[in-house]
């Protein structure tokens, strides 16, 4: 299971960085930036065609996307098997979901 997160979180990280490299910022889908769905996404990454789907299995387990320093940062949090949670982007924040969130080996 954790495999399978890795690959798609990924997935997501490539074709985020890859809408930042076409936009010069990083998805901004509404005026706060903390702890959205991923499916908040969607209208960016894949009606954009930088990914094909948002990941139903991520979306499931509540992984969440925050972006920061006006649309120049960002973060995922995901939720591994063992019922822990990680974050992983570029310049993640650590108070974005607290600091007692480890970052992801990923």
């Amino acid at each position: 299971r954790d495999a399978a997160t890795k690959a798609e979180v990924k997935q997501l990280k490539t074709a985020t960085e890859s809408y930042f490299v076409d936009n010069g910022t990083y998805p901004t889908p509404s005026t706060s930036g903390s702890g959205l769905t991923l499916s908040t996404l969607s209208p960016y990454l894949v009606t954009g065609g930088y990914i094909s789907a948002m990941s139903p299995k991520l979306i499931a387990e509540g992984a969440r996307y925050v972006w920061g320093s006006n649309g120049q940062a960002y973060a995922f949090s995901v939720f591994l098997s063992d019922g822990s949670r990680c974050k992983t982007g570029t310049n993640v924040n650590m108070n974005w979901w607290g600091v007692s969130v480890p970052l992801c080996d990923f």
